[in-house]
C-alpha cells in the first residue's frame, strides 16, 4: 500500500510507501537489505519513498507506485526514481518459493532485486533511474539484516523544498 500524505501524520503510517505533493514534508523509508526507492517529479511537486523488498516487489508495489503517480496527475516518464542500496545478487540467496516469482532475475540460488525493479520501472514508463550500486551485505559500513539481524537501519528520504524542487 502507498499512502498519499497531505499533512504531517501523528503516527507513522502502516504502508510500504508514502508520496506527497506538499513542500516540506519529509518522506522516508528504513531498510537493512530491502530496496529503498525515492521518486521525484522533474518539474512539479511530487516526492515519495517506497520500501521494495521481495514481498512488495512480487505483490505489485511498483505497479501501485505507477497508479498513484498517474492518480496525482503526474506522468511516470517525467519522474526520476532513485534505487538505493540493497542486498545484491552476490549475496541474496533465496529459496525457489521466493525466487521463482522473479523469473530470470533468479538464477536458482540468488535473486537480483534491483534488476527486477529496474526492468519493471522501465516497463511502467518511468523515464529516469539513478542507482546506488552498493550491496548492503558486502559493504560492512552499511546495515544488513542478512549479515547481522540486530543491525540498525538505513534511512533514505526525500523532501520537496519550498522552491518546488525535490532534494534527496
Amino acid at each position: 500500500r502507498i499512502e498519499k500524505i497531505s499533512a504531517p501524520p501523528s503516527t507513522a503510517p502502516e504502508a510500504d510507501g508514502l508520496i506527497t505533493a506538499v513542500p516540506g514534508l519529509l518522506m522516508g523509508i528504513r531498510t537493512a537489505d530491502c530496496l529503498p526507492l525515492l521518486i521525484a517529479h522533474r518539474s512539479g511537486p511530487l516526492a515519495g519513498a517506497i520500501h521494495a523488498g521481495w514481498r512488495g516487489l512480487s505483490n505489485g508495489i511498483l505497479e501501485r507506485l505507477s497508479e498513484r503517480t498517474v492518480e496525482g496527475g503526474w506522468r511516470p516518464e517525467d519522474c526520476l526514481v532513485f534505487l538505493g542500496p540493497c542486498i545484491g545478487p552476490c549475496c541474496y540467496a533465496v529459496g525457489p518459493e521466493v525466487g521463482e516469482r522473479f523469473g530470470r532475475h533468479f538464477n536458482g540460488k540468488t535473486l537480483d532485486l534491483k534488476a527486477f525493479a529496474r526492468e519493471r520501472l522501465t516497463a511502467l514508463g518511468f523515464g529516469s533511474l539513478v542507482e546506488e550500486p552498493l550491496c548492503t551485505r558486502c559493504t560492512l559500513s552499511m546495515p544488513s539484516y542478512r549479515r547481522d539481524p540486530s543491525c540498525g537501519r538505513i534511512l533514505t528520504g526525500i523532501v520537496i523544498a519550498n522552491d518546488t524542487g525535490c532534494h534527496p
